[in-house]
């Protein structure tokens, strides 16, 4: 290949992509890295498979919502949006969790 300049404006047009990440790339083509590497999805905290929650915390909430679900609460959570249909109320059963 041949190495063109081109306008760092016309360079995003082109590959659909933003300043920042044309900041990115030059910062790693200064560090010597030819080819970056695609380091989405790579979090430390999925990665090692830990829960933020204790399991039997998660017990708890599970507990919670099937007590609400199969009795006639149930309604006290749903509300009806225009857009989406029938929702749970996720902050009123919360609240609720919290009692």
């Amino acid at each position: 290949g041949r190495e063109t300049q081109v306008c760092q404006t016309a360079f995003k047009n082109i590959h659909a992509i933003t300043e920042r990440k044309v900041r990115v790339l030059c910062k790693k083509m200064d560090d010597g890295v030819m080819f970056p590497s695609d380091n989405r999805g790579k979090n430390s905290h999925r990665r090692s498979g830990e829960v933020r929650l204790p399991s039997s915390v998660i017990d708890q909430i599970k507990n919670h919502i099937y007590s609400i679900v199969h009795t006639h609460r149930l309604k006290d959570f749903i509300r009806l949006d225009k857009i989406a249909g029938l929702e749970i109320n996720i902050s009123k059963m919360w609240k609720d969790y919290i009692k």
